[in-house]
């Protein structure tokens, strides 16, 4: 199949420009995490553990607003369910700043409920613009691309908070989520496949295809066994990466090899990129599960790393099975849930992402403050180890009680 696939998808040029917006967007959210907790630590003097608060108060809201908003752009579309991000991104990174410790906490609350929603917006308009065949591909192309933005993103946000301030950075980073927000609203991708219809007719409806409102689904009618443990599989991925994350942050530091950061995440992402390329191309899909047991497995020997060299290359292996299980979750969401309530069924994913990262963020923060970035690496990847052998044994007992095979995992 090799690179086909991916000729394939980019030969449409919705799935193409999509692609491309959603990685212009993705840009200052590379930076947001790390740059936030490089300013609870650097500026505002406080441990890793409260830098794990700030971002879990984060996730808090975005796990509260994810839903809401997939359910939001299922019923009244695109350009409705995103503009009041546009307007709360630009203000509420700015203020992050320059508020108190105490403070920043609710905000970051607010932050989070309010966030632009990229993942729901872009994973959503790739199911209904890419055939069935050409998913595989087209998922793992958007997950490239945003291992791509990783590679230059946070060590340009981590540097030049370095030399300006991460106050500066933050508002920054508000302006430039903005607008991408502003950006996305102007293409409108499509999000149901009428709308792909109309386009592909070149009907003359004036209406706007997000200004429609769609019928009002059922809550959770489609959160069956198997999407459970997608959802599940999605948030130890979250966990094993935001620990990473960490992990790597503070091993620079506690070593004073800051300025290694950009070497270290490239290697990592190229990993990812290189994963994914090849996972996409494949005609056949591998179980969210396996992979995510692959993640843990390989982040644990991170740990063992004594340099920056030992540390990238490391990193590099690694790296490689993180695209294919985002594409692996996104693609199984997509196939298990109606189109008509995929957009909630996509915001709870991004919910199990985010509260994989409040697990992951306090505990690893803790982990690191207690014992050293070492441990962090083992703790992270042993989570996801566990997490994929657990799903893995439900698989299997389901299995013995559904000879069928209707749930996979």
């Amino acid at each position: 199949m090799g690179l086909r696939a991916y000729r394939e998808v980019l030969r449409e040029p919705q799935l193409r420009r999509l692609i491309a917006v959603a990685m212009v967007a993705r840009i200052p959210n590379s930076a947001a995490a790390l740059v936030l907790t490089l300013h609870v630590v650097q500026t505002l003097h406080r441990s890793y553990a409260e830098a794990g608060i700030v971002a879990t108060a984060a996730t808090v809201g975005m796990a509260l607003g994810s839903p809401w908003r997939g359910r939001l752009v299922d019923r009244v579309g695109l350009r409705r369910a995103v503009w009041p991000s546009v307007v709360a991104e630009l203000v509420i990174w700015p203020l992050a700043g320059v508020v108190p410790y105490a403070a920043l906490i609710p905000l970051a609350v607010v932050g989070g409920l309010l966030a632009l929603p990229i993942f729901t917006v872009v994973r959503k308009s790739i199911s209904v613009l890419a055939p069935e065949g050409q998913q595989r591909s087209a998922y793992a192309l958007d997950s490239i691309a945003t291992e791509l933005v990783f590679m230059v993103g946070p060590a340009v946000g981590v540097a030049v908070a370095t030399h300006v301030g991460t106050g500066v950075v933050l508002a920054a980073i508000g302006v430039a989520v903005s607008g991408a927000g502003i950006v996305l609203l102007v293409f409108d991708p499509p999000t149901r496949a009428d709308q792909v219809v109309r386009a592909t007719s070149h009907s003359a409806d004036p209406v706007s295809q997000s200004a429609e409102t769609a019928p009002r689904p059922r809550r959770l009618s489609w959160l069956t066994p198997t999407v459970a443990a997608v959802l599940a599989a999605s948030s130890g991925a979250t966990i094993v990466l935001v620990g990473t994350d960490l992990a790597i942050l503070a091993h620079l530091r506690a070593n004073d090899q800051v300025g290694s950061l950009g070497l270290v995440y490239f290697a990592w992402c190229l990993g990812s990129v290189v994963g994914g390329l090849a996972y996409g191309s494949r005609h056949r899909a591998t179980s969210s599960m396996l992979l995510l047991l692959a993640l843990g497995a390989l982040t644990v020997p991170m740990g063992l790393a004594h340099s920056v060299v030992g540390l990238t290359l490391l990193a590099f292996v690694a790296g490689l099975p993180c695209a294919p299980v985002m594409t692996a979750t996104a693609e199984e969401i997509a196939r298990m849930v109606p189109e008509e309530r995929r957009g909630e069924a996509m915001g709870w994913q991004g919910t199990a992402f985010t509260v994989g990262s409040a697990i992951g963020s306090p505990l690893l923060g803790l982990v690191i403050d207690a014992a050293a970035p070492w441990v962090a690496f083992v703790a992270a990847g042993g989570a996801g180890v566990l997490i994929a052998v657990a799903g893995l044994a439900v698989k299997r007992a389901r299995r013995g009680a559904d000879p069928q095979g209707e749930l996979r995992l």
